[in-house]
């Protein structure tokens, strides 16, 4: 069966390799982001998440002509790194435009859609961060963490609708969303020792990333899925982190991210 599936934050990373995948078995593929995406197959609108009034004209113009929508995935993020004391304001209140707001610009735009249907799914790309916050990613681990509220809320408010909601919570992945996170590395800053020593770790771990192909395969299962679960862990470190979050102490974990970071 052909679904429809709309998609932000289709030019790049994950989000692309979603829509290669789904575009590839016939789907059709519905596609917000500031950029055009580099694979054919596509129906793509221009939006910028943090713009509600476009996020609206883009759903509205991508949907016309469309009997159905299927699922919506809210890919679309942006990472931060620097410590909370030397990230300047607006750049913190940018992320969370991305990271939170955009996702809610999405899901405003198309739940109505959905809930006429009585029936559909909603996909949030979260982040094993919303879990274990990372030093000098609080900003971004913050802006996960609300995404896994926003989640588990709207699958309470959306059950009686028919419409299920599942987060994805990845791990380390191979793609370009570490190179393209905006730093602030101040030399002079009293945390840049620490700073540089954990965004060295993170160099090395993401040497041994694992491809995005192991989230692509997950959201086909989801999308096929006819009752999946509300929140999927997956990727480099998932199983340690889902099973030392259950049984270790807040102390015990935080001594190990230090570890684990450098620190």
């Amino acid at each position: 069966m052909t679904r429809t599936v709309l998609i932000s934050g289709i030019s790049s990373g994950i989000g692309a390799a979603i829509a290669a995948r789904l575009a590839g078995r016939g789907d059709q593929v519905l596609g917000l982001s500031r950029s055009p995406p580099a694979q054919s197959g596509i129906t793509w609108q221009p939006a910028d998440v943090c713009d509600s009034v476009a996020v609206v004209a883009a759903t509205d113009a991508l949907l016309t002509g469309h009997d159905h929508l299927d699922a919506v995935i809210c890919n679309a993020g942006v990472g931060l790194l620097g410590s909370v004391e030397d990230v300047p304001l607006d750049a913190a209140r940018r992320l969370f435009d991305v990271n939170y707001f955009g996702v809610v610009n999405v899901l405003k735009a198309t739940l109505p859609r959905l809930r006429a249907q009585g029936k559909g799914k909603v996909l949030i790309m979260a982040s094993l961060a919303s879990r274990v916050p990372l030093p000098f990613q609080a900003h971004y681990s913050a802006s996960k963490a609300a995404l896994e509220s926003l989640g588990m809320a709207l699958g309470e408010e959306l059950a009686p609708h028919g419409i299920g909601v599942s987060l994805i919570e990845p791990g380390d992945i191979r793609s370009g969303f570490n190179a393209a996170m905006r730093r602030f590395e101040d030399p002079g800053s009293p945390y840049h020792p620490w700073l540089a020593r954990c965004a060295h770790s993170v160099s090395d771990l993401m040497k041994n990333a694992q491809d995005p192909k192991i989230i692509v395969d997950l959201v086909e299962d989801i999308l096929e899925c006819s009752r999946p679960r509300p929140r999927y862990a997956i990727g480099s470190g998932a199983r340690l982190v889902t099973l030392a979050t259950r049984v270790f102490t807040d102390r015990m974990n935080l001594g190990l991210i230090r570890r684990h970071y450098r620190l």
